[in-house]
């Protein structure tokens, strides 16, 4: 049976982050039921993201010494997001500055870091862990096929679908289920759309561009979620001019969204939970590489810190991070009240004013 110092559970960010912190100091192996070496883009696969590196994670990218080669990028960068209330017809465009990514690029990419030096498993689902003296027995479903490996420190970094931290008695952060679609860009657009529509949800939907395509997606809770959604969502974005093209594919996911009273939880046991494994997410945006990279960061330096008493020295480094999702809980409660939104926009306070130029964005005219 193998044996390992370290398993992570899950290729994302956080997981591949890890790997690459720890990358020759532990025995490590990575498990992912995708096929995290070979994903082409992330129209067709990867993880389901919107691939935007908001300025907290383009700050925790800093912070760890990293920065992002151009093959990670997708054309157009973006300097704004429009925000626009379906019901109401309310809308503003303010300035952000957003790194506009391929979501499998960039994770192909971290994995190239610590390539070689831990030992990757793909298409293995995850199925159970049982503690045996000083070692978790784990077994996976490699390939179609059980196996049971053996390893001292089992890292679930599993997303919001985690089975690693319902090993535990970790309190349930709530889930909403994310639906994102690929469309043909029959228009160009410069800007990130945020769209917000009380009929559907209590919390966003998106529309970013990806070179000739469109990502579209929304995100609402399990026991609001309707199959005709998404369908009932763009026809409002049609009638209000904004025009997805041809609809390539659909896929959809579980995220986490922290309430006050289920906030992140860094553990399942002794299996330490990072990025969203743990719920460590945007309530307000639902971003989560920041803390995918912060959370993977502070595992690794408890661990290096002290190997017996990590668990609590992590815990006590992630403290601040609750503190933070505590305040985008708190702002949330504002910006997702509707007539506090709605009258936030009709004020065009802190909004650009876009001036009349060609309707199309100069950037796409660029040979």
């Amino acid at each position: 049976m193998k044996t390992f110092d370290l398993c992570i559970v899950g290729c994302g960010l956080a997981g591949l982050n890890l790997a690459r912190l720890l990358k020759g100091k532990q025995d490590i192996l990575l498990i992912d039921k995708r096929n995290i070496s070979g994903q082409e883009d992330m129209i067709k696969e990867g993880k389901l993201c919107g691939g935007l590196l908001a300025p907290d994670a383009q700050k925790e990218f800093a912070s760890q010494r990293l920065s992002i080669p151009v093959r990670v990028l997708i054309d157009p960068q973006i300097f704004a997001v429009n925000a626009v209330d379906l019901k109401t017809g309310a809308s503003a465009v303010y300035q952000r500055f957003y790194i506009n990514t391929d979501r499998a690029k960039l994770d192909r990419w971290l994995y190239s870091l610590s390539e070689g030096h831990v030992e990757l498993w793909e298409n293995t689902l995850f199925l159970n862990d049982q503690k045996e003296k000083d070692y978790h027995k784990v077994t996976v479903r490699k390939n179609g096929k059980e196996e049971v490996f053996l390893c001292k420190t089992l890292v679930g970094a599993d997303g919001g679908v985690s089975k690693t931290a319902r090993l535990g008695n970790v309190q349930k952060v709530p889930r909403y289920i994310s639906v994102q679609c690929a469309y043909e860009a029959d228009e160009r657009y410069f800007m990130y759309y945020s769209f917000f529509d009380i009929r559907l949800t209590d919390f966003y939907g998106w529309m970013i561009p990806k070179a000739d395509k469109l990502v579209v997606g929304y995100a609402v809770s399990e026991d609001r979620y309707k199959k005709d959604s998404m369908e009932v969502l763009v026809q409002r974005m049609r009638e209000l001019g904004i025009n997805p093209g041809r609809k390539i594919n659909e896929r959809s996911t579980l995220i986490a969204r922290p309430e006050f009273t289920a906030l992140p939880c860094c553990r399942s046991g002794d299996i330490p939970l990072i990025g969203e494994a743990g719920g460590f997410i945007s309530t307000s945006s639902a971003e989560g590489i920041s803390y995918a990279l912060n959370t993977s960061y502070e595992l690794y330096h408890a661990i290096m810190t002290d190997p017996k008493r990590y668990l609590a020295l992590y815990e006590k480094g992630v403290a601040k991070l609750r503190q933070n999702i505590i305040g985008k809980i708190a702002k949330s409660k504002i910006y997702y009240t509707p007539w506090i939104r709605n009258a936030a926009l009709r004020s065009k306070i802190m909004a650009v004013k876009l001036k009349n130029c060609n309707e199309e964005s100069d950037y796409w005219n660029i040979k």
